[in-house]
């Protein structure tokens, strides 16, 4: 008898609700992609650099927001084409591009190969911006890009059968990554996980398996004063290697050691389904970020 007092009054607050509705601001069939104009203008929500109690890593995002688009030339991943992808506010604003040690150029492309960057430093990159009717100007710096020639080799051992390397002595008993055990680190820092990469290469192991290392929903603050629930690891607001496990040096020197090692690095990526995170870094960060150049 209580159960169906319950369904009814159920049914009946159900009643006065409105009925099926579907969230039409932003869609997609197939390719074909339906998007309210005024959705663009929520990418301007970050709040001016020069506004009172303004974090500095919200730089200029205020008018200018851009990424680095990097394409290798073939299979070899010898070569690759950097082309930075930026809009600005206003079309007053007139855009210029720092690669690195070069001058400033209009040119937002630049390519890259082994022989002529051979540093393994990583690729810094600057856009600057002047707005020719107010003389203000803007710069923001994007994330740094890993090439992947510049990865450490994958240490191979000696006295097996398998592959071969041209940079690295000893045969492959994985046969080029094709078989052997990997390791699930489940939510491991960086650094810890580098740590281990010295038992997993005396143990036999493979590789290692890291978890999405993109930006995510409270990266670096508890939730409820306790450690951020695993899932959030999976509501990421932007593409940049900033996220809960580490920084993005982090993570470089994570997989240097372990290849080093011996041991392969596997990584889960998040690329197609950032969250609306209402803040300023994550409304500017959630389709203009670095591309997760850093291949492992």
């Amino acid at each position: 008898m209580q159960q169906l007092i319950l369904l009814l009054l159920t049914s009946s607050a159900l009643a006065t609700l409105p009925g099926c509705q579907t969230y039409h601001e932003n869609q997609c069939q197939g390719n074909t992609i339906i998007s309210n104009a005024s959705v663009a203008a929520n990418r301007w929500f970050t709040p001016p650099s020069t506004t009172k109690g303004t974090s500095k890593s919200f730089q200029d995002y205020s008018h200018l927001v851009a990424y680095a688009h990097v394409q290798y030339s073939d299979t070899t991943l010898t070569a690759a084409t950097v082309n930075i992808r930026a809009t600005t506010a206003s079309p007053t604003i007139k855009l210029s591009y720092t690669f690195g040690t070069s001058p400033p150029t209009d040119s937002a492309t630049a390519m890259y190969s082994a022989e002529n960057f051979t540093t393994t430093t990583p690729l810094l990159v600057v856009v600057h911006g002047i707005d020719v009717a107010t003389a203000n100007s803007y710069n923001i710096v994007l994330d740094p890009i890993d090439f992947r020639w510049n990865a450490a080799p994958v240490k191979r051992s000696s006295g097996s059968v398998g592959g071969s390397s041209s940079n690295a002595t000893g045969d492959d008993p994985y046969r080029g990554g094709q078989k052997g055990a990997i390791v699930e680190m489940f939510g491991w820092p960086d650094q810890d996980i580098e740590k281990e990469c010295h038992f997993l290469a005396k143990s036999g192991y493979m590789g290692v398996k890291i978890y999405p290392h993109q930006e995510q929903v409270m990266s670096g603050e508890p939730f409820q004063n306790l450690l951020n629930p695993w899932y959030f690891m999976y509501q990421p607001v932007s593409y940049r290697l900033q996220g809960r496990m580490g920084s993005r040096a982090d993570l470089r020197q994570l997989i240097t050691t372990c290849r080093s090692l011996g041991v392969r690095v596997y990584a889960g990526t998040l690329s197609n389904i950032p969250i609306f995170f209402v803040s300023p870094r994550g409304l500017q960060s959630n389709f203009y970020s670095n591309f997760y150049s850093l291949f492992i």
